[in-house]
């Protein structure tokens, strides 16, 4: 029901002519001559007294106001709660419903004005947990509290900032609560997911299943995928916590994914799944370097790996071969005896890498030893050959088992002379020399060993295009291949140097597979709106990657070139949860948004963290399942404003000021006419007493 819009009140106001302390001080000389002349005269000097009285309100100045009032309409807010956790299982068509009747029934009213505030749930995106007080008074900042008639939430309760405690005198606060009772959502928790490790080692989970809104306990099927690729499965207890020991193959980041199938009637299957990742890191680099022979460069190999803390290097320097006519005793040319079985036959696997350098045919090592470093590698070893001059001649160990896993054969020939190590075009991007290509003055070497290609990557050449730098994978193994034993000149700064530390760096890691070198990385990487895409492939301009959205809709992704090399694409995302992206042998998957947040983890629609509040502000919950249209009322302040099916907001008649009227109570002339007139009968009263 509609109030008038305006009426009018009658006030008096006091507005005195003078000073009020000589208001006061005259007021006082009234008394005090009235009471002296009613001591000396009696009643008759009532006249005297109200002549005073008369001047005194004279120069109060009494006026009647007369004020134009208008009904200002009271605020009723409704916060509409559009988070992640109101999108499932028909919350939208209730909210809307609710909201649609809001404004039918509120947004009508003459005497009211309606205000909705549709939120997101958070400050950002992706949204992590629902905030619906943070902006309320942002919203009612222009509103004075008495005109807030209360304020309405469309929620499933799931709210992050409800305040402890309101302020007295607070609007009521209602919850319609969304959801129904019989709601039930299966869900991966993870309660501890180990973030990094030692490479080869092992990891711990933590876990636990939850079927959140069901009765009793039920047994789950539960898949992980190692990074491996394989899988392990087990049935689990749901509500209890279960502990896996996971692998840790890889150095760098390895990726897990855990599964558990879906039911029909649950709320999302956007929580069945989660991803974690861990960073492999190698507890100590175990490098074993075996020099063919003492030469300048060796020392270059040495100080590298001593230079880093976290190599655990074997060297060996082969002084003399059996065949040399040298009559120095072997006591005096090595401190221990070369132990050949032990490197080459019993630990072998245990070295990360094998770094062969100027290395030949010696007759030190039988013949079934090069077999051994060919399996090595094939089954996932590292090697690295630096080429003295022997490479070239028929002391080559490419003559030996090994040539089955050499990238290069070799010419037969040594050219010796001055010349400078060029990069070809794909080493110019290869994410090995992609970096030293920045600076390409570089010094001289002295001579290398001409080569040629069978298969692998030419990254950097000698004279005439000769291979120097090359790269290939054999097997589940790599090998990379230096044509020259002279890199040790740059080191030593000969014809101004060059980029020695990187160089060797960055191929010793790119022979530890670490991902960030790895020709064609699949990279992906989340910000708070958006999805990177990125893709190192050397070979064409542009490459297509499918993306599976967390709903499992697929989109193909068009990469095109950037700036620093990779082909990329960026995507904006508004969808919690779990995408995918594959190209080829390629497969990486990333979770947008806390995998474990609230929005994910606590879907059942719940009104107990909502009643401090609501109790405190007299309100009310009314589940729309039940009650989809409750009966709103306007009540008076102070009264409870909630009951069965129906809920109220406080009405609390509040006006505005549109216009004042002022009249004086008695004009002035006629105010000095009634004191002068008294006074002049005190006299005339006072005078005919004498007589």
């Amino acid at each position: 029901m509609s109030a008038s819009s305006s009426f009018t009140s009658l006030r008096l106001t006091i507005d005195p002519l003078i000073d009020p302390l000589y208001l006061t001080i005259a007021a006082v000389i009234i008394l005090l001559f009235g009471a002296l002349s009613l001591w000396q005269g009696g009643r008759k000097s009532l006249w005297r007294l109200l002549a005073g009285a008369i001047l005194l309100g004279t120069l109060l100045n009494p006026s009647l106001v007369t004020e134009l009032r208008e009904r200002t309409p009271d605020v009723a807010l409704v916060i509409v709660d559009r988070s992640p956790s109101q999108s499932v299982a028909g919350r939208p068509q209730m909210t809307d419903a609710a909201l649609a009747y809001m404004r039918k029934t509120l947004g009508t009213r003459k005497d009211l004005e309606l205000r909705i505030q549709e939120n997101q749930g958070g400050p950002t995106q992706p949204v992590s947990q629902t905030e619906l007080f943070s902006g309320i008074e942002q919203i009612l900042s222009d509103v004075p509290s008495n005109r807030r008639a209360g304020i309405i939430m469309l929620s499933d309760g799931r709210i992050a900032d409800i305040p402890a405690s309101l302020p007295q005198g607070h609007e009521p606060v209602h919850l319609l609560l969304t959801g129904k009772k019989a709601d039930h959502d299966l869900q991966i928790r993870l309660i501890k997911a180990p973030t990094s490790g030692l490479t080869g080692q092992t990891l711990d989970l933590k876990f636990r299943i939850e079927d959140a809104g069901a009765s009793g306990n039920r047994h789950i099927e539960v898949t992980l995928r190692n990074p491996d690729g394989t899988l392990r499965t087990e049935i689990v207890p749901t509500a209890t916590d279960i502990s896996w020991t996971l692998p840790l193959p890889y150095p760098g980041q390895n990726v897990f994914e855990m599964k558990i199938p879906a039911d029909d009637d649950e709320l999302t299957t956007l929580n069945n799944r989660a991803v974690f990742s861990a960073i492999g890191v190698r507890d100590r680099l175990k490098v074993l370097l075996v020099s063919g022979e003492p030469h300048a460069g060796g020392r270059t190999w040495r100080d590298m790996f001593k230079a880093d803390s976290g190599v655990d290097l074997v060297h060996f320097t082969i002084l003399r071969s059996p065949q040399e006519r040298d009559r120095t005793p072997q006591r005096e040319l090595s401190l221990i005896a070369f132990p050949i079985r032990q490197l080459f036959e019993v630990k072998l696997n245990e070295f990360d890498l094998v770094v062969l350098d100027r290395f030949h045919l010696n007759n030190i090592l039988p013949d079934f030893y090069f077999q051994n470093i060919r399996t090595y590698v094939e089954q996932g070893g590292a090697l690295l050959e630096v080429s003295g001059p022997s490479f070239g001649t028929e002391k080559s160990l490419y003559h030996t088992a090994m040539g089955a896993i050499f990238p290069t054969r070799p010419n037969g020939e040594v050219v010796r002379g001055s010349f400078k190590p060029e990069l070809t075009a794909l080493g110019k991007i290869h994410p090995v020399t992609q970096t030293i290509a920045r600076n390409p003055g570089w010094g001289a070497w002295l001579q290398f060993v001409p080569v040629s290609l069978i298969d692998g990557d030419v990254l950097m050449t000698a004279t005439n295009g000769s291979p120097l730098l090359i790269l290939n994978r054999v097997g589940k193994g790599r090998i990379a291949q230096l044509a020259s034993d002279q890199i040790w000149l740059w080191s030593r700064n000969y014809d101004g140097g060059g980029p020695t530390e990187e160089f060797l760096r960055r191929t010793v890691h790119w022979l530890m597979k670490e991902p960030e070198l790895e020709e064609d990385a699949l990279d992906v990487s989340s910000d708070s709106q958006t999805l990177t895409v990125r893709r190192r492939q050397l070979e064409h301009d542009n490459i297509e990657v499918n993306m599976t959205s967390p709903d499992g809709s697929s989109k193909l992704l068009s990469l095109k070139p950037a700036e620093d090399g990779w082909l990329s694409a960026t995507i904006k995302v508004k969808d919690q949860g779990i995408y995918e992206f594959s190209s080829g042998e390629h497969r990486r998957m990333i979770s947008y948004g806390d995998n474990n947040s609230p929005e994910l983890r606590d879907l059942i629609a719940d009104k107990s963290a909502m009643e401090p509040v609501i109790k405190a502000t007299q309100g009310a919950t009314i589940r729309l399942e039940d009650m989809p249209e409750p009966d709103i009322r306007m009540l008076a302040p102070e009264r409870n404003y909630g009951g069965q099916g129906w809920l109220g907001l406080r009405q609390n008649n509040s006006t505005v000021v549109t216009g004042t009227e002022q009249m004086p109570l008695l004009p002035p002339w006629l105010a000095l006419l009634l004191a002068g007139g008294t006074i002049a009968l005190a006299w005339w009263r006072e005078g005919r007493r004498a007589v």
